[in-house]
């Protein structure tokens, strides 16, 4: 079995935090211009085009964004760590 030194482990958990942080920022920052857009529509009267399809799209890009955040940013950290630290 070989050893696991703390640099690579510490680029991975820097890398989940990175990936994390920017899940939230992003997901602040869409669900605060759709419901800018709703309140918009709203006060106007008219119909959202392309609300049906919003869900289905938001959903996509959140699973994106988790995958992101708990899969790829800690390994490229972890492996950018073990390259460079150890």
């Amino acid at each position: 079995m070989s050893q696991v030194s703390n640099p690579p482990l510490a680029g991975a958990l820097l890398g989940l935090i990175f990936g994390l942080l920017e899940y939230v920022i992003a997901m602040t920052m869409f669900r605060a211009y759709v419901s800018r857009e709703v309140e918009t529509a709203r006060k106007a009267g008219e119909p959202l085009p392309g609300m049906e399809f919003a869900a289905a799209r938001m959903r996509m890009i959140r699973h994106g964004l988790l995958a992101l955040a708990l899969i790829v940013y800690p390994v490229m950290g972890y492996a950018i760590a073990r390259m460079f630290f150890t």
